[in-house]
């Protein structure tokens, strides 16, 4: 049985593209300064493409011109230029570059089969890891997702952005936000927790940021964080509740008993009067209509949260998740015995 990653030649590649990154460099350096954040010498197949690009890359760091003469003359310092077939070979690069206007185009094409190869790389890791019974399962998993990662993350992770497109959003975001504050004077940047004194202090909970809630035990923390996830789903932002604690039944006895104005235990033992039932039964309709979602693993490290949380993003569109509580929470591959220090690892990893 043949797989894809048998033979060289079946590996994702286009020697055109290549051909025309090349090229299109010599023909218009400039180029190099943004190919140079997208390409790596090793995302080249082609072994004498991967030292072309090396050298122009040495080039652009060092900050000299980058051009046939100044690409031969690397090459030939590197103990390279007879190998690749000489300067004859390199200059009939520009020959066959289609248009080095569309440079970023090829750049792509390279990067995509270079990102595919990887992939067909972290599959065989997984596999070779999958097969290993001495390992603990725990580290299969972690260094699989680490495969996968390092086979599919930037070359540099995001670009820097220039002053002009950093003023230009905030001012957008800030036009909106006055402009929705016309209309609701309580109005916020971020998701609303529905404290509005909080929200004034906070301007609501900020995307792609960790809020953590802390006080003592018993001091309901718990109760806030589901009350800030019913609030935010009621104004349209999908929720996940990841709960090492609760069950489901407590989970809902506690949405119901908050949302209706009732006692918890009552909620939880079933002993309801008639008008009690009515704003039970009203709560269960109102909240089963709210875009919630919910999660019971007793056991969470960072690992199964990432996965839970993309996993609901991809099913739900979930836009803010609550996690109760991260000193539940254990990682197995922090190698230490001080709990403060994996906490502290835990933290910084959400």
């Amino acid at each position: 049985m043949m797989t894809a990653y048998d033979t060289q030649a079946l590996a994702p590649h286009s020697v055109e593209a290549e051909e025309a990154v090349l090229g299109s460099v010599l023909v218009n350096p400039e180029w190099m300064v943004e190919l140079a954040s997208i390409l790596r010498p090793e995302d080249f197949f082609i072994v004498r493409h991967r030292w072309v690009w090396e050298a122009m890359a040495t080039l652009h760091e060092r900050r000299e011109p980058i051009d046939y003469l100044t690409v031969v003359n690397e090459l030939e310092s590197m103990g390279r230029l007879a190998d690749i077939g000489g300067s004859a070979w390199v200059l009939g690069l520009v020959n066959k570059t289609p248009s080095s206007l569309n440079a970023d185009g090829y750049a792509a094409i390279v990067e995509r089969h270079a990102v595919r190869r990887r992939l067909l790389e972290a599959a065989s890791e997984v596999a070779r890891l999958a097969h290993s019974e001495e390992t603990d399962i725990e580290e299969v998993t972690a260094r699989a997702e680490q495969a996968v990662f390092g086979a599919t993350r930037r070359v540099v992770g995001e670009r820097a952005v220039d002053n002009r497109t950093l003023m230009g959003d905030h001012f957008d975001r800030t036009a909106d936000l006055m402009r929705r504050r016309k209309d609701d004077p309580d109005a916020v940047a971020g998701v609303p927790t529905g404290l509005v004194d909080l929200d004034r202090l906070l301007g609501g909970l900020k995307r792609g940021s960790v809020t953590i809630v802390a006080g003592r035990p018993g001091m309901g923390k718990s109760v806030l964080a589901e009350n800030i996830w019913r609030h935010a789903a009621a104004q349209g932002v999908p929720g996940l509740f990841l709960s090492m604690e609760m069950g489901p039944d407590e989970l809902a006895s506690r949405q119901i008993a908050a949302h209706a104005g009732l006692d918890l235990e009552r909620v939880l033992d079933a002993r309801l009067s008639e008008s009690e039932y009515r704003r039970y039964v009203q709560a269960v309709g109102e909240l089963a209509a709210l875009p919630l979602a919910s999660d019971f693993e007793a056991s969470l490290n960072v690992r199964l949260v990432r996965a839970k949380i993309q996993r609901a993003v991809h099913e739900y569109g979930v836009g803010l998740v609550v996690l109760d509580y991260v000193q539940l929470m254990r990682e197995p591959t922090f190698k230490s015995d001080n709990r403060v220090n994996e906490l502290s690892y835990i933290s910084r990893e959400l």
